[in-house]
């Protein structure tokens, strides 16, 4: 799974999307979708959020979750490992979602969390750009 956020100013017009391929890397699901007014990072985590959803409806249980953003892949990193949501989040607009995120991860039997540079996450990236235009 691939995810993405965007925000058009930073709080901004925002979208997020992702994209599922299985390990012969053949196309399982896309999304895209409009987010509001966000910040970047909450967009990176409402990407997130929505693919974990989707991963957990379809029942795919063992996950390589990637992005390019940094901070979303140390705060995803750190709720698998156990740490509180409410040390992971310290803003307020980030709260209530890493809440739910790290209820989501706890759903998914296996998973690798990888940083990867957004050269590697041009799919996510598209449709991320696309969700905060829709």
């Amino acid at each position: 799974m691939n995810f993405d956020g965007a925000s058009k100013g930073n709080p901004g017009p925002a979208g997020f999307g992702g994209i599922f391929r299985d390990s012969e890397k053949h196309t399982r699901w896309v999304y895209a979708e409009w987010g509001g007014e966000m910040i970047n990072n909450e967009a990176e985590l409402w990407a997130v959020y929505q693919g974990l959803r989707i991963a957990v409806r379809n029942g795919y249980m063992n996950l390589e979750i990637e992005g390019d953003s940094q901070v979303a892949v140390e705060m995803l990193r750190k709720l698998n490992n156990g740490k509180d949501s409410k040390q992971v989040a310290r803003r307020w607009r980030t709260a209530g979602i890493v809440q739910d995120l790290a209820e989501l991860l706890k759903r998914i039997e296996y998973k690798i969390i990888n940083h990867v540079r957004r050269k590697g996450n041009n799919a996510a990236d598209h449709l991320a750009n696309w969700g905060s235009k829709e």
